[in-house]
């Protein structure tokens, strides 16, 4: 349990690490794609703030960096699920392992140590990501289009997790009884 925990914070911090980042970009290519003028002001010489000069802008803003954010983590977290669940069940598919061998990927399998901690991080990243568009929706008005996105993506990688998770526990029990058969 205590690799698990170190492994689990060490993905949730570069999962932490990659939402912070994508938000700092996405403000940025939201403020160069709508040319909109704003100003940096710093409140108690702690904080720092972006101004524009009206909630129109503000709205325009927060839907292309919204927007951004959450390509940005469907593709991050279509490539974890992909890198982790696909890719490490060679064993009920070789000819995925053939494929993974003839394109020269065998650095992208992972053991069962890490991939779970992983698959929980980024999930529960994934699920903070879709709070945080459905706040973005409350307050800042924009379209249901991104949040229902976030969250049906949210909904689909946890439905994903858990079912890799309870296909890999059946075989782990049927190997235990021997009765583990060749799949056809």
């Amino acid at each position: 349990m205590n690799d698990f925990l170190k492994r689990f914070i060490e993905h949730s911090l570069f999962a932490a690490t990659f939402m912070v980042l994508l938000k700092i970009v996405g403000v940025w290519v939201a403020l160069l794609a709508t040319k909109t003028d704003f100003a940096l002001e710093s409140a108690a010489q702690v904080f720092t703030y972006i101004t524009v000069q009206s909630t129109q802008q503000v709205t325009q803003i927060t839907t292309f960096a919204d927007a951004f954010f959450v390509v940005a983590l469907i593709l991050a977290g279509i490539t974890v699920l992909v890198k982790t669940t696909y890719f490490n069940d060679l064993t009920r598919h070789p000819r995925v392992l053939v494929k993974v061998i003839h394109y020269n990927l065998t650095g992208w399998l992972e053991d069962g140590q890490g991939m779970y901690p992983k698959l929980f991080a980024w999930g529960t990243f994934l699920w903070l990501a879709t709070v945080l568009v459905i706040r973005d929706y409350m307050t800042a008005g924009i379209p249901i289009a991104l949040p229902f996105g976030m969250g049906t993506f949210a909904v689909l990688y946890t439905y994903q997790v858990f079912r890799f998770l309870d296909t890999h526990i059946s075989d782990m029990i049927s190997y235990l009884y021997g009765t583990k058969r060749k799949i056809t």
